[in-house]
């Protein structure tokens, strides 16, 4: 029996070196891992449409961008959880600062942080329901505005909220 284990331990072994030496690439096997249609580019169909497709229309941040004057400053994805929100929710919105210079503009690209910190404490002060309100986000623009003033003076000209919505985040 011992014999035998021996027996079957060297072949096993001797032809764990011979296929190890005498191993073919992997492209000349027999099977492959990727089959060859998996690996061919599948012709377009729109090729062969009888008219040409239309290009889809830009984004409307795109074009938003693309609109920017130089003396404004835009302020994306500004995020906050208003007072009496359900749990998960948040006010999300993009804004335009007016302001009454080129180079005033090209200074606060630099300050868009400490913006958007004192736009959020604004924000926060205002209800859930308020901001639901196409009313609220009006008196919301105004105060933000106001703030805005108070702290940095008269070059803030105006401010327009270009996206808002209401988003909910999903807790396990």
């Amino acid at each position: 029996m011992k014999r035998n284990l021996i027996l079957a331990s060297v072949i096993v072994l001797v032809s764990a070196v011979l296929l190890f030496v005498f191993r073919k690439p992997a492209r000349d096997l027999w099977f492959k891992v990727n089959p060859p249609h998996a690996t061919r580019k599948v012709p377009s169909m729109i090729k062969s449409l009888p008219f040409k497709p239309e290009k889809r229309p830009a984004r409307p941040k795109n074009l938003l961008l693309s609109k920017l004057r130089d003396d404004q400053l835009y302020l994306p994805d500004i995020l906050f959880t208003p007072k009496e929100a359900p749990r998960g929710e948040y006010f999300k919105f993009s804004l335009v600062l007016q302001l009454d210079s080129k180079k005033k503009a090209k200074e606060w690209r630099g300050k868009k942080a400490l913006l958007e910190s004192l736009i959020i404490n604004v924000g926060e002060k205002f209800s859930y329901a308020d901001l639901r309100t196409p009313d609220g986000r009006q008196l919301f623009k105004k105060a933000v505005l106001k703030a805005l003033r108070e702290k940095y003076g008269p070059e803030i000209e105006d401010l327009w909220l270009t996206e808002y919505n209401f988003a909910k985040v999903e807790r396990p």
